[in-house]
């Protein structure tokens, strides 16, 4: 991969900073819950959630009665994030700015290290899975979440795809953790254990012109390409968005509903 890393990871920092990524995030809230239960986490255990978002996964942490840490690449998500923990009340979680390609804590400080559709993004996805064990003690658990090759998430970044420009050289589709055989062959150097399981996030509106409204309003996305591209193109790439949702379609009632199908792994570092 010879793609400018710098440039990359601004270019990410920018994109998850456009729109308002909390309004996603909340449809999130329970993939966070089961992967949090899926390590096992309780009471006495540390862990730390990257890619933090606005701190689904680092709640369910504390909800657990183990102690969470948080931290994000983009300063505006840290900002939100901690703001929405702070505001709760009841669990005081440090928030840090942090690449997950170069995390900044001791070896083996945690006993776990999760992520919900965060680590995965990580443009190097070898250096980000060392990270993430490197942190992690013995006998630790590593869990995280990503979409699958296939999922609605994949085919909306292929749609995407035809109106902004790829690097010559990208990096790996972050949906390639989401590729069993994959995952378990970049987890194969670190992890004596690995779960890999499927499950899925159904989103819902009433409505195919509410789903385009919350889009216009709060997607990351979409907010990115109403900055990047001609009028004319944005309503085109809007337009085509519409057309894939409805192609997904399970609602029979005049909603909109669509399935987009995951990822949950859970890798265990030797001990």
């Amino acid at each position: 991969m010879s793609t400018d890393l710098t440039a990359f990871k601004d270019t990410q920092r920018r994109l998850w900073s456009a729109g308002d990524y909390a309004v996603t995030a909340r449809r999130f809230e329970g993939v966070a819950r089961e992967l949090v239960a899926a390590c096992g986490l309780g009471p006495g255990q540390r862990a730390l959630d990257v890619g933090a978002g606005t701190g689904n996964v680092a709640l369910a942490i504390a909800a657990s009665g183990a102690s969470p840490e948080a931290c994000d690449l983009t300063p505006a998500l840290v900002s939100a994030g901690k703001a929405r923990c702070d505001a709760l009340g009841e669990w005081e979680i440090p928030w840090i700015v942090a690449d997950a390609e170069a995390l900044p804590f001791a070896a083996g400080r945690f006993d776990a290290v999760l992520s919900v559709f965060g680590m995965v993004f990580a443009p190097r996805p070898e250096v980000a899975i060392a990270e993430a064990f490197r942190v992690t003690r013995s006998g630790g658990s590593v869990g995280f979440t990503s979409w699958t090759p296939a999922s609605a998430a994949a085919r909306f970044g292929e749609v995407a795809g035809r109106y902004f420009p790829a690097p010559e050289d990208p990096p790996p589709s972050p949906h390639l953790w989401g590729d069993e055989e994959v995952c378990r062959a970049r987890l194969s150097r670190h992890a004596i254990d690995v779960s890999f399981e499927r499950g899925s996030v159904t989103w819902t509106w009433p409505s195919a012109a509410a789903a385009r409204e919350e889009a216009e309003e709060s997607n990351n996305f979409v907010a990115a390409a109403r900055a990047a591209l001609s009028p004319q193109r944005y309503v085109a790439f809007l337009d085509d968005l519409d057309d894939l949702m409805r192609s997904m379609n399970t609602a029979g009632d005049g909603g909109l509903a669509y399935d987009a199908e995951y990822a949950r792994v859970v890798a265990r570092k030797a001990g």
